[in-house]
């Protein structure tokens, strides 16, 4: 309105700057803790998801999504271009990460390459996780959300909890 009665030259918020959103800190495990946590979950169908997901910084939808012809197992990459997560009302369902950063490619690591080699010799290794992604979407998600098991620094052990936390 003052610029259309020409009481201003020009409308200064266009020249505005919305403030930066602060980055959210991460808390992450130190080996020791990461250590604790697989020994505690070393007879879990989980485990080898675990590792990776620790090794390689993948979310769950993302270690869920992951098909052998985006792993590179003699060059040490592989590529993140699905997830497969459980949408209510539609089951698993198949997609694209979330944003343009989460497509990446990852260089793996000797303890990665061991996880992923373990898994590929194992019979049914076609899609490394989708099998396990059923069981590990269903308890937390599928049952009204009810339960997710997580694990804390100092706790003993796994433990079920009322609160669910969805990643």
């Amino acid at each position: 309105l003052a610029v259309e009665s020409n009481v201003l030259p020009r409308n200064p918020a266009k020249s505005a700057k919305p403030p930066r959103a602060k980055a959210k800190s991460m808390e992450t495990w130190d080996p020791d803790t990461f250590k604790a946590f697989a020994d505690m979950a070393n007879d879990s169908q989980f485990l080898s998801m675990y590792r990776l997901a620790v090794l390689t910084g993948m979310r769950r939808s993302e270690l869920c999504g992951l098909k052998w012809d985006v792993v590179d197992l003699e060059t040490g990459y592989l590529r993140v271009t699905r997830t497969l997560q459980r949408i209510d009302g539609q089951g698993l369902v198949e997609g694209e990460p979330k944003n343009e950063r989460s497509r990446r490619t990852i260089s793996l690591n000797t303890p990665a390459l061991e996880v992923l080699s373990a898994i590929r010799s194992r019979p049914g290794g076609a899609a490394p996780f989708h099998r396990r992604a059923v069981a590990w979407y269903g308890p937390c998600i599928h049952q009204r959300r009810r339960f997710t098991y997580q694990w804390r620094a100092g706790e003993q052990g796994l433990r079920q909890n009322s609160k669910t936390e969805r990643s």
